[in-house]
């Protein structure tokens, strides 16, 4: 997939077999409402990075970091899912190309996917949340927690909606921010 011009153009090139989950085809396009102003990712960097990212937790099978090259891996998934219309030749030379690295892909995105679904959040940023998560709830990172972790207010308190992964914020770069609102929290 190439490099989108726009926010728009990027989500309308996300094909049919992509929509893994029920929710992701409607969050896709309201990402695309929501963020028409931003053909860049919020934290830098190009929605393309940051949507195949956040696809995997942006983490290896082995739970390390993604290396830049998983964007290659990402591109043969894309091209292997894509060929079964294919016309014979097409799908031969496309899995000599492409098998090996869309399998190492595959495999980190099975174990990313169950019980998880697409989301965004207001100031720009993508992931995959607890599919029980809903409109509403937010995006945290607290202290001593090794992954930013939805909480649903309840009043003056917060009840645990689960882990997430959040492209841009997963590995301290939240920190970084010089207006980021620290305060303390209750949850029940």
């Amino acid at each position: 997939m190439g490099t989108a011009q726009t926010l728009e153009e990027f989500i309308s090139a996300i094909p049919d077999w992509l929509t893994f989950g029920e929710h992701l085809h409607a969050e896709a396009e309201a990402l695309a409402q929501q963020q028409s102003t931003y053909p860049r990712y919020v934290t830098g960097g190009s929605m393309d990075d940051a949507f195949w990212r956040s696809l995997i937790c942006d983490t290896t099978a082995l739970g390390e970091r993604v290396p830049d090259s998983y964007k290659n891996n990402y591109s043969s998934w894309r091209a292997v899912s894509g060929m079964l219309s294919q016309p014979e030749d097409h799908f031969l030379s496309t899995m000599a190309d492409h098998y090996t690295p869309a399998r190492v892909y595959d495999e980190i995105f099975g174990l990313a996917m169950p019980g998880r679904r697409f989301f965004t959040t207001r100031e720009g940023y993508i992931g995959l949340a607890p599919s029980r998560t809903t409109a509403g709830d937010l995006v945290c990172v607290i202290k001593g927690a090794n992954v930013p972790l939805f909480l649903r207010p309840t009043g003056e308190n917060y009840v645990l909606v689960g882990e997430c992964s959040c492209h841009g914020i997963m590995h301290g770069e939240v920190m970084l921010r010089k207006d980021l609102e620290i305060r303390e929290i209750s949850l029940v």
